[in-house]
């Protein structure tokens, strides 16, 4: 049986990994997979070692030291407990991260500015800004935000934007707008429209592709881990209703050959998104710190719209993001509108109906707090730190860079020769506390630089040295056994439906341990 777990998964990440356009071929071993194992009895083996290893995750999130709350007090807790209790919660939260070296996550570094926002935030914690006549002042901030986020990516005065609760939403507005815009302007049909994007490009393209019904095309990247623009052009057709860049691209920091598709997706009348939700408050901002940062904005003409999060190099507070187009008519395309309701007319610019009004003042006052001479200094201490990490780390024999080595981005991904990788990760956090992403296909992790962990590369280095040592020395500890088992099932089994069970069942591990 272990055999033929072996060599299936041996042929499935070869498939995956080399053909990933190739989907009826996959489609078809992954049936055929599908079929063996059941009919062996090994696929109850599969389970069995996804159970074990999702409920070993589910353990380590358990809270012990508290106590459990699962109804609703009869009588409600008075204003001191309730402070004690909030107090015992975040001093937890602080003890666990105080001492650790996180990847991207907490991006804010400036205790000043945090206090600002805090008070932001304070200030403005019941406003909506969906009762606009109510809370002037909240749409008057939206208005400045959007403003300020498109002149720092070279939108002109035609462009328009939204401010959205996270890249996700950003990005399925994005969607919306296209497939609007593809239908309506371009006599494409509905089930027809397709949009192209990259493997690297985020899942959340796929859910937003998933909500309305278009199909993407992913294709392969080339070997710089980028868009790869050949496959491109192959690709585009008379359904395309976008085309999707990375600036960078969370995986790998890669930012796309944005110029190039753009020049060509004009061309032939095909939009390109840039996904800068990751990097675009710090690539933005690369230029004037002195670092070569590819044109990714809306001086590429072929550039329709833009993804951008407030809340990572915006160091705004989380559930902000920002979402600009090139002109008015695109934008509109995202409002819902339905006139003939019983309650009124009903119109929404975004998914949501409500919002926090509080995320809308804490965005708002970042930006006026950090100021254009902030962001460049931020940007080049973290540019800086992200650019000495690859150069110590192309050094070693046993590592090899999947960075684009001529791009300044704020992530480092690698990944180990001879060892592990995911348990070297393990080992990082558990012995030293750094915590990297873990990603796949191939195995690897990456580090994005925030301001937290500005200059962090001497202690990195020398942390990474030792795990490296402790793992050769002992490759099978099950100390360091926490995501190697995970994501060894996703690399090697080809049955997309055990997969899809394998990460809801990690999913519903967050969501429901108490």
């Amino acid at each position: 049986m272990i055999g033929e777990i072996i060599i299936g998964g041996i042929i499935g990440w070869i498939i995956s990994y080399f053909l990933p356009c190739k989907e009826t071929l996959y489609n078809i071993y992954s049936q055929l997979f599908k079929g063996i194992t059941r009919a062996t009895g090994i696929h109850n083996v599969i389970q069995k070692e996804i159970k074990k290893s999702t409920t070993s995750i589910g353990e380590s999130l358990r809270i012990k030291e508290f106590e459990n709350y699962t109804e609703i007090p009869e009588v409600g807790y008075s204003k001191e407990k309730m402070m004690e209790l909030l107090k015992k919660y975040f001093e937890y939260d602080s003890e666990k991260i105080k001492t650790k070296h996180i990847s991207g996550s907490f991006y804010a570094g400036n205790p000043e500015r945090n206090e600002v926002i805090g008070e932001a935030t304070k200030l403005f914690i019941l406003s909506n800004p969906l009762h606009a006549d109510n809370c002037p002042s909240v749409r008057k901030m939206e208005a400045e935000v959007i403003r300020m986020t498109s002149n720092m990516l070279h939108g002109d005065e035609n462009s328009r934007g939204m401010l959205t609760t996270g890249g996700t939403e950003s990005i399925i507005l994005s969607e919306r707008a296209h497939y609007q815009n593809a239908i309506k302007n371009k006599g494409i049909a509905a089930e027809e429209c397709e949009i192209i994007m990259s493997i690297n490009a985020h899942p959340a393209w796929l859910k937003g592709c998933e909500l309305m019904h278009i199909k993407p095309i992913i294709i392969s990247a080339d070997k710089r881990n980028a868009l790869d623009f050949e496959e491109v052009q192959k690709k585009i057709n008379k359904n395309t209703i976008l085309v999707v860049c990375s600036a960078p691209s969370y995986p790998h920091g890669v930012i796309d050959d944005i110029e190039r598709v753009a020049t060509y997706c004009k061309s032939v009348n095909v939009p390109v998104h840039v996904d800068a939700c990751l990097g675009g408050f710090c690539e933005a901002w690369g230029e004037a710190a002195g670092f070569n940062v590819p044109i990714f904005d809306f001086r590429n003409e072929g550039v329709m719209s833009i993804s951008c999060d407030t809340h990572k190099y915006g160091y705004a507070p989380k559930g902000s993001s920002v979402l600009i187009f090139r002109n008015e008519e695109l934008r509109n395309l995202v409002f819902f509108k339905y006139p003939k309701w019983t309650g009124g007319l009903y119109c929404s610019p975004s998914i949501p109906g409500s919002r926090a009004g509080n995320n809308i003042a804490g965005a708002w006052a970042s930006l006026l707090f950090t100021g254009k001479q902030g962001y460049i200094d931020a940007t080049r201490g973290i540019l800086t730190t992200s650019k000495n990490l690859k150069n110590e780390l192309s050094k070693m024999n046993n590592i090899k860079i999947l960075n684009d080595m001529e791009q300044d981005t704020p992530v480092v991904a690698f990944t180990t020769t001879d060892l592990n990788i995911y348990k070297v990760s393990d080992c990082m956090n558990k012995e030293f506390q750094w915590e990297f992403n873990t990603l796949q296909f191939p195995a690897a992790v990456h580090f994005c630089v925030t301001e937290k962990t500005i200059g962090c590369e001497k202690q990195f280095m020398e942390d990474l040295n030792k795990a490296i040592d402790i793992i050769r020395k002992d490759p099978k500890n099950p100390k360091y056994n926490v995501w190697a088992p995970v994501y060894g099932m996703t690399s090697s089994l080809p049955d997309i439906d055990t997969l899809e069970d394998m990460v809801s069942q990690v999913i519903a591990q967050y969501c429901d341990v108490i």
